[in-house]
């Protein structure tokens, strides 16, 4: 690093693109750092402070053990020490070690009330918010809901305790207290937005998956079904008239607030009823014409998470149709056609890489006919797509050609031609971008220090995948990849996250195998069972979908 820094204007020296990746910097890179920084600035030794912020700059590149131990060396330089106290817990945390986490914790909060002076107590809180995590982490719910608890008797307007409260009755898939807990939000106003604090609940938190999560996973039977419905349907009633009286005092900013609270609110309420509909037809009437509603609401202007919400709303209203088609052929060709006409819907605002998700209907389409054996309507619903992936493989800019073969795997796969889809993500190669040392040459790279140029995630756990290696992809839903520890989990039931559907089909992509690559060799692509050069398959491709220049 110190290298990179003394010599950045040195055109001659290779320099990583991307310092924000954990994955790029070691631990004696930030201690070098730290290092020429002292001497720069004339310390003898690093102090309290700046040892605690690089203890803090160690944990933020996940490199634990020595944010611990600059923590723990921090604590020993000053003995009001609260704040490296509740750093280290925080690391304890990262690492799912809530028990240290709690007991160093405990330390902070002793330090802070043991001080002569009061003038820290205002942050006790913050660290209780995190001692209720902790414990409702560590299966300690009673515990966790105590100490929300007291936040909510201490500040009824806490709604980070009531989310904390929701989800710890949603871990603990407490349903009776969930649904006393709401009705006794209900029954109390707050003074500030004139709402009972159950609507506040939901205003305050609409942009909280987990909050949305929370509530509709335990949603079972017919009692508490009516019950959320009616908590989101008040929400909704109140962010209308909200949006009204915003729109009425010109107060465009609060109107894209309640516009946005509106949007999420619906959207959520429609998976509500969607997903509680088993044989309820009229629950999926309900759902599918909400988000209807939602995508024909007013944009006044660039409303970026407006449009966000709505792109949201989009997805599942695609996948609706879809379902809903293949559920019922007699009136598959009513829902083919609605979402035949979601192929054309286009956020009001420019949402960025929302390029790729307006295929997704297009792709709903494209898999419909494919299961129905018709390829030649299949291709017909994809070709622009396709078409538009492999102009970027045609252009002078080598360096989006990944994002090319990336939207001919996707498009591919929904087409069912299988075969060309693993073809295009065998050509999303890894590549080792590690800087070049100026004591000699490096390494050779091993898989495990192997980066590449997707900036994709598992949908189960938030991994970054950099390259195609071992990961699968549902068939039905929006761009959803799984690592194969997330994947198992889908498989069992288990995993945590309402992703997809354990029932859905998945394609497999295979470990990246670089003896493989070697085989296949540089320029040529193997497909199916034959390896032929990378410019004869595209060629492949453009006759078998019919696409030509002037296309």
């Amino acid at each position: 690093m110190i290298y990179q820094i003394e010599n950045r204007k040195n055109p001659k020296i290779k320099r990583s693109i991307d310092f924000s990746r954990p994955e790029t910097i070691d631990a004696s890179h930030i201690s070098d750092a730290a290092e020429w920084a002292r001497q720069k600035l004339g310390l003898d030794s690093l102090g309290y402070e700046e040892t605690r912020r690089l203890a803090r700059t160690f944990r933020e590149f996940e490199k634990f053990p020595e944010a611990i131990e600059h923590f723990k060396l921090s604590c020993s330089l000053q003995e009001y020490n609260w704040l490296a106290l509740w750093g280290l817990s925080t690391v304890y945390a990262y690492q799912e070690e809530y028990a240290l986490a709690i007991e160093t914790l405990e330390a902070a909060r002793n330090t802070i009330k043991c001080h002569e002076t009061r003038e820290d107590d205002i942050e006790l809180i913050w660290l209780d918010r995190d001692m209720a995590e902790y414990n409702g982490k560590l299966g300690n719910s009673d515990k966790a809901l105590a100490i929300y608890e007291e936040m909510l008797r201490n500040d009824p307007n806490d709604y980070d305790a009531a989310l904390g409260m929701v989800i710890q009755y949603h871990k603990t898939k407490n349903l009776e207290g969930l649904l006393k807990f709401l009705d006794s939000l209900k029954a109390s106003m707050d003074d500030s937005t004139g709402l009972d604090r159950r609507t506040q609940t939901f205003h305050q938190h609409n942009d909280r998956d987990e909050y949305h999560e929370a509530i509709l996973g335990l949603v079972s039977d017919s009692k508490t079904f009516d019950a959320v419905f009616e908590s989101y349907q008040e929400a909704i009633v109140a962010a209308k008239e909200q949006l009204a009286r915003a729109a009425n005092n010109g107060d465009v900013d609060k109107e894209a607030v309640h516009r946005v609270c509106q949007v999420r609110l619906m959207h959520n309420l429609a998976l509500l009823c969607y997903d509680n509909s088993t044989e309820n037809v009229e629950r999926r009437k309900f759902a599918i014409e909400q988000w209807v509603r939602v995508l024909q609401i007013d944009e006044i202007r660039d409303e970026t998470f407006v449009s966000i919400a709505k792109s949201t709303a989009w997805t599942k209203l695609a996948n609706a149709c879809f379902r809903e088609a293949m559920r019922d052929p007699s009136n598959a060709a009513t829902y083919l056609e609605q979402l035949e006409q979601l192929t054309t819907w286009k956020p009001a605002y420019d949402i960025d890489g929302f390029r790729r998700s307006t295929a997704y209907a297009s792709e709903l389409v494209a898999r419909y006919y494919a299961l129905q054996g018709d390829e030649q309507k299949a291709k017909d619903a994809l070709r622009m797509h396709v078409k538009r992936n492999l102009d970027f493989l045609s252009d002078d800019d080598p360096f989006n050609d990944w994002m090319g073969y990336l939207g001919l795997a996707r498009h591919l796969m929904f087409a069912g031609h299988d075969a060309d889809c693993l073809a295009a993500w065998s050509l999303i190669v890894p590549y080792d971008d590690e800087e070049p040392s100026p004591e000699g040459p490096r390494s050779e790279p091993t898989l495990q220090k192997l980066t590449g140029p997707m900036w994709e995630h598992c949908a189960g756990c938030g991994t970054r995948i950099m390259y195609p290696n071992n990961i699968y992809m549902c068939r039905e839903c929006d761009y959803t990849h799984l690592d194969e520890p997330c994947y198992i989990k889908l498989r069992e039931g288990t995993l945590e996250k309402e992703i997809c559907d354990k029932e859905h089909e998945i394609l497999h992509i295979p470990p990246f195998d670089a003896a493989e690559r070697e085989r296949v060799g540089e320029g040529n692509v193997l497909v199916g069972e034959e390896i032929i050069s990378v410019s004869e398959w595209l060629q492949h491709i453009k006759d078998k979908w019919d696409i030509h220049p002037a296309l």
